[in-house]
């Protein structure tokens, strides 16, 4: 999702949206980290500067989330066990 936001020139509705409050600011702060490098750099300045300790807290606690390395190929692995239907 994050790259679509990226992409399609979102990033400045994401930060209204936590300058607002009226969304999640935790879910809004996890796209931001998901849309790249600039999302990254987004985050890091609204923790520099923002003046809400809540907009600050919530992108704080999203940076440390690890990213893929390529966004859009994931490794899924699905394990089927028969052991419950017999």
């Amino acid at each position: 999702m994050g790259t679509l936001v990226w992409e399609a020139g979102g990033l400045p509705i994401l930060v209204t949206l936590m300058d607002e409050g009226q969304v999640d600011r935790q879910l809004v702060a996890s796209v931001l980290r998901t849309s790249g490098i600039e999302g990254e750099q987004l985050l890091l300045k609204l923790v520099k500067f923002h003046k809400n300790e809540k907009v600050r807290m919530a992108c704080a606690s999203v940076l440390s989330y690890r990213l893929p390395e390529n966004e859009h190929k994931l490794q899924v692995e699905i394990i089927l066990d028969n052991s419950e239907c017999l």
